[in-house]
């Protein structure tokens, strides 16, 4: 897709949708991968009723993070409508989640890359962030250094069980690069 286009992700009935990159490769790039933003929108149609609601975003690497609104959480009003984003370093917040293609994807011609989205809803304020982790090691190519250290991060232990629904979205991002192999 060309750079500064934006494409609407339809979700069929199993929750699956397709997203593309925004520009193949990225002018100025540091990564010279992929990349491009999603934008998630998300409405409270309840004429009277107000949800707590939070999004968790799960990498392919199998990390998930919970901060997409502030706090983990917000508070949402009846036809009202919140925009998932990421805490930038001078604590404002976008209302975008970036994306780039990694490496290995393409190294590797595995055929997408995918992410999942898992929203959850109640009626009572509720916390995920007993729920985020870190990306496991990316599989190894021969383009960067691979002696990284591996980091263990102690978590609290999870929060009481509440009263919540969940619904989980599977995004899939074609790579641009896949070749199909010869038979």
């Amino acid at each position: 897709m060309p750079d500064g286009t934006q494409k609407e992700v339809t979700f069929n009935d199993q929750n699956k949708g397709v997203a593309g990159y925004a520009q193949i490769p990225p002018q100025n790039s540091t990564t010279k991968q992929p990349e491009g933003l999603v934008k998630i929108a998300i409405t409270n149609h309840a004429a009277t009723t107000p949800y707590y609601c939070a999004l968790a975003y799960m990498g392919q690497l199998f990390d998930i993070v919970t901060d997409t609104f502030a706090n983990g959480s917000v508070l949402m009003l009846p036809k009202t409508t919140v925009y998932a984003g990421i805490a930038l370093p001078n604590g404002k917040r976008t209302d975008t989640i970036p994306l780039v293609q990694e490496e290995f994807i393409k190294y590797y011609n595995f055929h997408e890359s995918f992410f999942g989205l898992l929203l959850l809803t109640s009626t009572q304020p509720l916390s995920i962030t007993g729920f985020e982790q870190e990306a496991l090691p990316s599989p190894k190519t021969d383009t960067r250094g691979e002696t990284e250290p591996i980091t263990v991060i102690e978590r609290d232990p999870p929060a009481p069980a509440q009263k919540w629904t969940a619904q989980y979205f599977d995004v899939k991002l074609p790579n641009p690069y896949f070749t199909a192999p010869t038979p």
